[in-house]
């Protein structure tokens, strides 16, 4: 029989895993005076996703945190704010031997209500954040 405790210090250690993981692929994108935020490694290439509210005032440079690497510009590719998202490309010198680990990306058409999420990034620079949540709808967004 599985004991409270077991279960639970499986639950703790599958997300210490998951979060290990998943940092690899999590960048922190600077833009300028106006602060921080997290960005996702998303394709080979250098392709980063993160939020528009993160880059819409000032030219964005990112560093990678689980590395202890520098900062480097990177290159506004695309911006929706009503959406809140944006990609970008890291401007990362071709002599400069650095591969970006790829985020895993799962296939949402999975996703079912009541299944656990993290959330895992640099709000404002803060390093390494993580929470949790449950999948509470998959329903369309009411205000679209």
């Amino acid at each position: 029989m599985i004991q409270p405790t077991d279960l639970s210090n499986s639950i703790a250690d599958s997300f210490a895993g998951i979060f290990q993981r998943a940092s690899r692929s999590l960048v922190i994108v600077h833009n300028g005076r106006y602060g921080a935020g997290a960005g996702v490694v998303w394709r080979h290439g250098g392709i980063i996703v993160t939020n528009y509210h993160v880059i819409h005032r000032g030219r964005p440079r990112i560093s990678l945190p689980a590395r202890g690497e520098g900062e480097f510009p990177a290159r506004v590719l695309a911006q929706a704010s009503e959406i809140d998202l944006a990609i970008l490309v890291a401007e990362i010198p071709r002599d400069y031997d650095l591969d970006l680990a790829v985020a895993p990306i799962a296939d949402s058409r999975g996703l079912r209500v009541g299944q656990l999420a993290l959330a895992i990034g640099h709000p404002w620079g803060q390093i390494g954040a993580v929470s949790s949540g449950v999948i509470s709808s998959l329903g369309p967004v009411p205000w679209t």
